[in-house]
């Protein structure tokens, strides 16, 4: 009598653990579908702006970038990372903002060899206009 006394309150234990860990693990982890939602307002937050009107390519592009960039640095914090799995998202973390700066730089030097083009061109002009 007392190993079937013994073997219910065991079955009992395991039943009642069994039960209070699947509610803990579904209230802790996000379901697929919530998590389905919020990515999907996140690009919509990302690809568009606040007035419904597409962003332009190199906005994108830098949006994007500090996007993985932070979802980098959010993996880097979260506990339960070994070291080289730490320093490995870090230095893609790095590189994705290096590569951002690097975008922009070249984008900003564009900018500035055009509008020294376009200065140059109208000097020119200006400068035939007044010989004549």
């Amino acid at each position: 009598m007392k190993k079937f006394i013994l073997f219910g309150t065991h079955l009992l234990t395991a039943i009642l653990s069994t039960i209070l860990g699947f509610s803990y693990a579904n209230q802790t982890i996000p379901s697929l579908r919530q998590q389905h939602t919020d990515d999907l307002a996140m690009s919509i937050h990302t690809l568009f702006d606040e007035h419904g009107q597409a962003r332009e390519a190199s906005e994108l592009r830098g949006r994007i970038s500090l996007q993985i960039a932070n979802s980098l640095q959010l993996s880097v914090d979260s506990p339960g990372r070994s070291e080289a799995e730490l320093e490995r998202l870090k230095a893609l973390s790095n590189r994705v903002i290096e590569q951002d700066l690097f975008r922009y730089v070249e984008q900003k030097d564009a900018r500035r060899n055009a509008l020294d083009r376009a200065m140059y061109m109208t000097g020119n002009e200006t400068a035939s206009s007044m010989s004549r």
